[in-house]
């Protein structure tokens, strides 16, 4: 069968691994709208992060790393009750600043996820044999590790 592959799995044990941070830098409310300044970053130096405002909190505008976003892209399409997210690609050691402009109606939660393109040294019980790669893809062998924040 095409695109059909022979490949191996197993039990893997439970690792603890820190999730990505999130500080609140600012957090004020005017004339019904929140604005929240956020840093985020990966606790383990992951590369990529992604985030989401994962309540139903309507996003009214949005900064990262000091870059507006812009939303009209989402309005175009008719996409705009679709989650508020991104994902950032070459995330800086220090991580980046996020600030949102939200409508003030609740808890805001954020939910962060960082990627790492290995797995945790210290959970290989050997070293993979030499005639097995890993698979092809941009996913194979990466580890996510996943933190909920609300405020």
């Amino acid at each position: 069968m095409p695109f059909v592959r022979v490949t191996r799995q197993g039990e893997a044990p439970v690792a603890a691994l820190p999730p990505p941070s999130l500080t609140v830098l600012g957090d004020a409310v005017r004339g019904g709208v929140r604005s929240l300044r956020l840093r985020i970053a990966s606790s383990r130096g992951a590369p990529w992060l992604l985030a989401e405002v994962a309540s139903p909190t309507r996003v009214l505008r949005a900064e990262v790393d000091g870059r507006r976003v812009d939303e009209s892209f989402r309005e175009a399409q008719g996409k705009g009750d679709v989650r508020w997210g991104f994902t950032y690609m070459g995330l800086p050691p220090g991580g980046i600043e996020w600030s949102l402009e939200v409508e003030d109606s609740g808890p805001v939660e954020i939910r962060l996820m960082d990627q790492t393109y290995e797995l945790p040294r210290e959970l290989l019980r050997a070293p993979r044999p030499k005639d097995i790669m890993g698979g092809p893809y941009r996913l194979a062998d990466s580890t996510f590790v996943s933190g909920s924040f609300s405020f």
